[in-house]
């Protein structure tokens, strides 16, 4: 049971962490075209 949860937590972390970053390298994407 332990090890489910752990899974779940994980996985959510690495999901979360993903859409972070993908947000966090659209903006400076947007940014850097901007200040070129």
């Amino acid at each position: 049971m332990m090890m489910t949860v752990v899974m779940i937590a994980f996985y959510v972390v690495l999901l979360s962490s993903a859409f972070l970053v993908g947000r966090w390298l659209e903006n400076n994407e947007k940014q850097w075209k901007a200040n070129k």
